[in-house]
């Protein structure tokens, strides 16, 4: 699993079960500045929160509280109520902050920062910028061993099943996500999705992957059994980032 959040530096996050397991999702606008709040019970785009200039990453804090989001032009990280869906405080990063993954605690941040190569420490409860380490050209994927012990920083963006059997990897321009066997290493099939495929996100369950399309403004829904795309949801211009809640 850790090869999972480790190559797409993207957040699945699960908070209290429900009987319908109705999840949310939360997909970053980078063009229109807003966050869209998707119910995919309905598949349907339920509220869209007014951010700052560029979001891109999004995850949510380990407690389910807030939904964190990099506004890359304002050089912060803006804090979200996941209760009120509303932006009630912001964090310090680096220039053009881009993807960022937290401890197992909940207690550091760590933000890859694309414009000068760096990724900025933060101490979630105090919230504020206790350091910075320099790392290798644009980075942007971001994860931490299960031990704690290693931060890894990668690029772009790859999905893999619990089960360690497949991987779903967005192609971009191309408009495609590959399916690759994990154990033979070859593509075995690709789905036709959106202008721009950029992130995406399993729901909790793993029953779909859901990828934000940039051009097209919309997130294909896949599903992950069948490996077919089943529903397009129009968002906000831009969308990138995408990240998980259970209501």
């Amino acid at each position: 699993m850790w090869r999972r959040y480790l190559l797409s530096g993207l957040a699945v996050w699960l908070a209290a079960a429900t009987p319908a397991l109705a999840f949310i999702a939360y997909v970053s606008n980078e063009k229109s500045n807003t966050v869209s709040v998707i119910d995919t019970d309905k598949w349907i785009v339920t509220n869209t929160i007014k951010v700052g200039q560029r979001p891109r990453g999004i995850e949510f804090t380990r407690d389910g509280k807030f939904v964190l989001v990099a506004v890359g032009d304002d050089d912060k990280i803006e804090v979200i109520d996941a209760a009120t869906q509303q932006v009630v405080d912001s964090l310090p990063s680096g220039p053009d902050p881009e993807l960022f993954t937290q401890d197992a605690a909940g207690k550091i941040l760590y933000v890859a920062n694309e414009n000068d190569n760096t990724v900025t420490i933060i101490d979630l409860e105090k919230r504020v910028r206790v350091g910075d380490v320099q790392v290798g050209v644009e980075p942007e994927g971001m994860a931490i061993s299960p031990d704690g012990k290693i931060l890894i920083n990668t690029s772009e963006t790859i999905g893999i099943t619990k089960d360690g059997k497949s991987a779903f990897i967005a192609l971009g321009p191309a408009n495609r996500i590959a399916i690759v066997d994990a154990t033979s290493h070859k593509v075995t099939k690709y789905l036709l999705v959106g202008q721009r495929v950029w992130h995406m996100a399993f729901t909790p369950d793993e029953k779909y992957l859901l990828v934000t399309n940039g051009v097209s403004n919309d997130v294909s829904v896949i599903d992950v059994s069948a490996q077919k795309v089943i529903k397009t949801i129009q968002v906000g211009e831009l969308p990138w980032g995408i990240s998980f809640a259970q209501p």
